[in-house]
């Protein structure tokens, strides 16, 4: 049997050869680039994270597309993305309870965003 996994830009790979993990540089890019989608069980728990209520957590910080609810961008990337040293070093604001699209994501060499953040 034969597993895949999707990424947030909705490329598939094979799970038996996965690109090989390397430490995540903190550069930021996934996280400029991509919107992940929250479920609605996503959505409760990061509301519940923020002392929201679920009806304010999507209001402030999802936009509804036709596939759904993805977290908000803005002007530098994610709502939730942090910036520390002058910019240079990405944080997660909900990394304890972020999307599970977020939670799969694998810094790889062979991602070009972690290529680029290197």
């Amino acid at each position: 049997m034969s597993h895949h996994l999707r990424e947030m830009d909705e490329r598939e790979h094979n799970a038996e050869k996965l690109p090989e993990a390397i430490d995540c540089f903190r550069c930021g890019i996934c996280c400029t680039r991509h919107q992940p989608p929250v479920t609605t069980d996503e959505a409760k728990d990061i509301a519940k994270g923020l002392k929201l209520s679920t009806e304010d957590f999507l209001s402030k910080y999802a936009q509804l597309t036709h596939f759904g609810y993805l977290l908000r961008h803005l002007e530098r990337g994610c709502t939730f993305l942090s910036w520390e040293k002058d910019g240079y070093i990405a944080r997660c604001t909900i990394h304890p309870f972020r999307p599970q699209a977020c939670r799969d994501w694998i810094a790889s060499l062979s991602r070009p965003e972690c290529r680029e953040g290197l």
